[in-house]
């Protein structure tokens, strides 16, 4: 027990993830046996931790799927993409050229930024951001058919809170690159 409290208390633990400094220093203050003891407890510890880290995965997933978090993040990217083009003078050009340009940047953006490349980064963040508690409150509301009613109404407004971004986007433009020049003058 005693060694166990002085595990969790000497090396750091924050989101059952090791401070290697800390074990470290933890590590030269045990000596002989102790350190052994230490070794072979942390090595106990690193294989029960993944396990618990894959649970939380699930769970962060399960999350994910049910706020929609995949689609949201293609389509924002999509009509991200697509209003870049718009506002970078896009819409002057033929529309068949345009097309062809919007399928080559789609192309190359999915290559370096798509879901499988993401996913791990959006799963670190909510493990960050919510408890186990509150993901399994968000997985309770998930079975409820008015939050995922919600969830869908939330997901298809995506493209009109974009379009709104769209409408003022050559005025903000024009005022950024005014204030951009005043200050280089």
């Amino acid at each position: 027990m005693h060694f166990l409290v002085m595990l969790h208390a000497g090396v750091g633990l924050r989101n059952q993830t090791l401070d290697i400094e800390a074990v470290s220093r933890m590590f030269k203050l045990l000596p002989g046996r102790r350190s052994l003891l230490f070794l072979i407890a942390l090595m106990v510890y690193a294989g029960i931790n993944p396990c618990l880290a894959q649970g939380q995965d699930r769970r962060i997933q399960d999350v994910m799927r049910c706020q929609k978090v995949q689609e949201r993040f293609t389509l924002g990217r999509d009509l991200g993409a697509q209003t870049g083009l718009n506002i970078g003078g896009g819409r002057q050009l033929p529309p068949a050229v345009r097309q062809r340009l919007t399928v080559a940047v789609m192309r190359a953006m999915d290559q370096v930024f798509n879901w499988n490349i993401v996913e791990q980064d959006y799963i670190k963040i909510y493990a960050e951001i919510y408890s186990a508690d509150q993901l399994d409150f968000i997985l309770q509301l998930c079975k409820d058919p008015r939050y995922q009613q919600l969830m869908q109404l939330e997901f298809e407004m995506i493209k009109d809170t974009l379009a709104v971004g769209e409408k003022y986007a050559s005025k903000v433009q024009e005022a950024t690159l005014k204030a951009v020049q005043e200050v280089l003058q």
